[in-house]
């Protein structure tokens, strides 16, 4: 058997390249290349002369006229086309400059006066009205005010309020209230009753089977009085000796829901302060304090010992007096009721009673004046029509009725110095001025300068404002709401104190629901509407 092969043996080295080799023949011609591209144009020669121009041939003869055709009928008219849109609206051109003031031409001679015409009959006299009520003398005490004075007991109320409400100081604020039986117990249960916003609770009448509580000034509630019914008799306290007196909010109310009820009277706008305490409490400065009841513990003041409360044995005779910066004590179980009211509250009550010896007519009459309603726009006041209001209690009045309506301004041509004040508050002193720089008689500021309505003879020509506000509050601009009350004439001009120059001055008229001022000439004829103030 052959062995197996064995391994080859390295490559011998290589031999010499032999000689080379001689060519061989020519191949066939190969098929035609490609084209190439187009050489570039070579340069245009330059162009030959022109020939000479032929000659022009005879021109033909024209051919005759056509015959002209027929007119063809009008078509009918189209449809109107949609308008253009507007241009532009050019520019304004520039105003002219104003030309010059004209001279003034020459005033004219003044006309002949009319005749005078014939009076009118005498009107039938009126009714005499009722005799007022008598002055009140310088000294007056205040019952025998309240007797001279025959109005509803509300005034009388607020007078005697500026006099101290009353000389009585269990009832600080007289007797005159809404009288009130309230129930403080329904099927055995308390209901207390609360003293509405804006009064004060005299309660002058108390029943309890139990105890009655009313709401104290740290705001719980606090025992002020107790049935005595130890002998098995006696139920309940009919009355009392003081009121219980109880501010806006506060409750009175039966403890336990035992029976029990009040009887007394409301008052509004107290001028005391009703106080309960439990704790120690000093008189504020410019105070003094009245206490009306006591419950209860012992009641000290400044450390001195003035009651021991009993609960349901007794109530206070009269009230205990505190002055300012005193301090009371209470003790125990011990409740004080009462009211705190200024030093001079009492002040008037001097000389055993209700005597105000001490106070004079000026007082009186400024007390009667704050106890009327304040004045306002549209009222009747002090001769005329109040149209304005200056916020410090004072104002403007209109007379009711024109004082003229066919008299000038006056003194044209002439300048009245001072008299061009146009603001409210200037018309007095305009007229003033008029009266002094102008001496013609009859005129708008002479005749309202003289003038006496309901004994008042302060009467003015009005400035251009307050003639304003006077056509605005009181006449036809009717901005209040009040109608046209002063009667102002719709169809003519009222003067003003306010001059312009020497021949001008402002006047006002109404046109299309406004009113205007108006530079008006002196010499113009106008309506007059006098004015005061307040």
């Amino acid at each position: 058997i052959q062995g197996p092969a064995g391994v080859d043996g390295d490559d011998g080295q290589d031999g010499q390249d032999g000689p080379p080799g001689q060519d061989g023949s020519v191949g066939a011609t190969g098929s035609q290349g490609i084209q190439g591209p187009a050489g570039n144009d070579g340069t245009d020669g330059t162009d030959g002369q022109d020939g000479i121009d032929g000659v022009d041939g005879a021109i033909g003869a024209q051919g005759p006229i056509g015959l002209t055709g027929a007119t063809g009928l009008q078509g009918a008219q189209g449809i109107q086309g949609p308008a253009g849109v507007d241009g532009d609206d050019g520019q304004d051109g520039q105003d002219g400059s104003v030309g010059a003031t004209g001279a003034q031409g020459i005033q004219g001679l003044p006309g002949n006066d009319g005749q005078d015409g014939t009076n009118g009959v005498d009107g039938t006299n009126g009714v005499d009205g009722n005799d007022g009520v008598d002055g009140i003398d310088a000294i007056v005490d205040y019952d025998s005010l309240a007797n001279l004075i025959s109005v509803d007991s509300t005034f009388i109320t607020t007078v005697g309020g500026g006099m101290g409400g009353s000389c009585d100081y269990k009832f600080p604020d007289g007797l005159d209230g809404d009288f009130i039986t309230a129930p403080l117990t329904n099927n055995n249960q308390s209901t207390p009753y609360t003293v509405p916003t804006g009064k004060t609770l005299y309660v002058t009448s108390a029943w309890a089977y139990g105890v009655l509580s009313i709401t104290n000034d740290n705001g719980s509630d606090s025992p002020i009085i107790e049935s005595i019914n130890y002998s098995g008799t006696n139920k309940g306290r009919k009355s009392l000796q003081n009121p219980i007196i109880i501010g806006e909010g506060k409750t009175i109310s039966d403890a336990f829901g035992q029976g029990g009820s009040i009887n007394g009277f409301l008052v509004d706008n107290s001028q005391i302060n009703p106080i309960t305490e439990v704790s120690s409490f000093q008189v504020p400065a410019g105070k003094n304090l009245y206490i009306t009841n006591c419950y209860g513990g012992n009641l000290y003041i400044d450390n001195i010992l003035v009651d021991d409360g009993a609960g349901g044995y007794y109530t206070l005779g009269h009230p205990i007096l505190v002055n300012a910066g005193q301090t009371v004590n209470p003790s125990g179980s011990c409740v004080f009721n009462g009211y705190l009211a200024d030093e001079d509250y009492f002040a008037g009550c001097g000389g055993g009673g209700s005597s105000s010896a001490g106070l004079d007519s000026a007082t009186v009459a400024a007390m009667i004046a704050a106890a009327l309603p304040s004045p306002a726009i549209g009222d009747f006041y002090q001769g005329g029509i109040i149209f304005y209001l200056d916020g410090n209690g004072g104002g403007l009045i209109a007379s009711t009725l024109d004082q003229s309506t066919v008299d000038s301004w006056g003194c044209m041509g002439t300048p009245i110095s001072g008299a061009d004040g146009t603001a409210i508050g200037t018309g007095n002193q305009n007229t003033i001025d008029i009266e002094a720089g102008c001496t013609n008689i009859g005129t708008a500021a002479n005749i309202s300068l003289n003038l006496t309505i309901s004994g008042y003879n302060d009467w003015f020509l009005p400035s251009k404002d307050e003639l304003y506000e006077m056509f605005l509050n009181i006449g036809p601009v009717n901005a209040l709401g009040l109608g046209n009350i002063a009667g102002i004439n719709l169809n003519t001009h009222y003067w003003s104190s306010s001059e312009i120059d020497n021949d001008k001055a402002w006047s006002m008229w109404f046109y299309n629901s406004q009113s205007y001022p108006s530079s008006e000439w002196k010499y113009y004829d106008y309506n007059i509407r006098a004015i005061r103030a307040f």
